[in-house]
């Protein structure tokens, strides 16, 4: 009985938001200081959220892409990519497509469609940081810690949201006067949301 519910429930989600993909708040490609490509062709109005993690020493940062159709589909990949800085010719940036089950389709379609997901994109990278005049430079106080980015791409416009350590820096770990608590909250809730952190 539980099965049936679970793929009613399916069912009725992906018929309405397979028809109705959320309008992101978005810019223009060219305006983005960093492009992140979708491993697919995106059609109008089909969404692609890009979750990447830059994990400390590692030699790759770690891409997991969600493709979300307009016929209500969701694909997905992960990517190995070569950190940019290292000039490693034997490292080499890998893709692998990744199946999901319909219980994961369903959580990510709510996550798509969630208060933080849609509203967070009506701010920008530089809202991280509040627009005052600190006194001194504040030195970093942590390393190999892990950044992360978050990047959406529809109808060619897109938006990435990155920061380092934002947990550490979140809890008062690392006293920053500069840092805009309000936003890095809300950056790692939709980590949290997105299950990158």
């Amino acid at each position: 009985m539980k099965k049936v519910i679970l793929s009613f429930t399916i069912l009725i989600t992906i018929i309405v938001f397979g028809q109705k993909l959320p309008v992101l708040k978005l810019s223009n490609l060219s305006d983005s200081k960093i492009e992140i490509k979708s491993p697919t062709e995106l059609k109008k109005g089909e969404i692609c959220i890009t979750l990447i993690t830059g994990a400390g020493m590692s030699a790759y940062d770690y891409y997991t892409h969600y493709i979300f159709t307009n016929d209500g589909d969701i694909k997905s990949f992960k990517e190995e990519v070569p950190k940019t800085y290292l000039k490693n010719p034997k490292l080499k940036r890998t893709t692998t497509k990744i199946e999901i089950d319909e219980q994961t389709k369903l959580k990510l379609w709510n996550n798509l469609n969630s208060k933080s997901t849609t509203e967070f994109t009506g701010f920008s990278q530089k809202d991280f940081f509040k627009p005052i005049k600190i006194k001194t430079i504040q030195p970093p106080c942590i390393n190999d810690a892990s950044g992360y980015s978050i990047s959406f791409i529809q109808d060619n416009k897109q938006k990435i949201y990155s920061f380092y350590a934002p947990e550490y820096y979140y809890d008062g770990k690392c006293k920053n006067e500069n840092i805009n608590r309000k936003m890095l909250e809300k950056f790692v809730k939709l980590l949290k949301l997105w299950e990158v952190i």
